[in-house]
């Protein structure tokens, strides 16, 4: 049985939020978030090594993966398994497995994000063409 929707995204293919370039590859607040989350035995360049090296596979695989008809999703302890903490200590991969749902939120986050402003008479906006316009 399929179950309603509880809301409709639509894509227009705007752009929601701009990062500037270029971003940490290990963000520090993360980084020293691990390190205490590990009870500080993973050393900070292991850590800063991981997320960064961690990152260009995850990346190398989502790029693989989406060439396939049915890409694999996997879940947020899977890619910190598989991708950043190869070759950590048990406990200490034990420990970031546990809070991965939020350690992947924080990675994903940009402090620096921001909203970029569009011309409301745009044609993102439906503007000049009879349509509604969006203002968010």
């Amino acid at each position: 049985m399929l179950f309603p929707p509880a809301a409709l995204l639509l894509d227009f293919g705007g752009v929601l939020v701009e990062l500037p370039r270029p971003q940490p590859a290990a963000p520090p607040a993360l980084v020293q978030r691990i390190h205490a989350l590990t009870g500080q035995t993973v050393p900070i360049d292991t850590i800063v090594r991981g997320i960064a090296d961690g990152s260009r596979r995850y990346s190398r695989w989502r790029d693989d993966t989406s060439r396939d008809q049915g890409p694999l999703e996997v879940t947020h302890e899977r890619v910190w398994e598989d991708v950043v903490t190869p070759g950590w200590p048990d406990a200490a991969r034990e420990a970031v497995r546990r809070e991965a749902v939020s350690l992947s939120y924080a990675w994903a986050w940009g402090d620096e994000w921001t909203v970029p402003r569009r011309n409301p008479g745009s044609a993102a906006y439906g503007g000049g063409r009879g349509g509604s316009r969006w203002w968010w």
